[in-house]
């Protein structure tokens, strides 16, 4: 149930941003884990190749590119939700290259951490 509400969150995220700024920005998901169960063996060979092809764990759920060469990544959480020990390695690679990470637990939430750095 709680990836259902991320997911939710997000979605309407997306929905914002490709509504008020489609023109200006591009946001895009980062998709870094199987939604659906699936037997352990083949989850483990699933996640081999996509590690293999670059998946990062605990990457950011969301970026946004900005004018002027700018990012800002985006993680996704309910009102409930912590970070993953992976995530929070992520955020501080992130923050140590000079980008922008922000963890939002709403639409609200995102226009109101998000929207004004944009």
């Amino acid at each position: 149930m709680k990836k259902e509400l991320e997911a939710k969150i997000q979605q309407d995220i997306i929905l914002f941003m490709n509504k008020n700024y489609f023109k200006t920005h591009v946001i895009f998901s980062v998709p870094n884990e199987i939604p659906y169960p699936l037997p352990n063996k083949i989850m483990a060979q699933i996640i081999s190749k996509l590690q293999q092809n670059g998946l990062l764990k605990g990457a950011s759920d969301l970026v946004i590119l900005c004018p002027n060469k700018r990012y800002i990544t985006v993680e996704v959480k309910t009102s409930t939700g912590t970070q993953s020990k992976e995530q929070i390695i992520f955020e501080k690679r992130v923050l140590q290259n000079g980008g922008n990470y922000i963890l939002v637990r709403s639409l609200e939430d995102f226009i109101n951490k998000v929207v004004p750095t944009l």
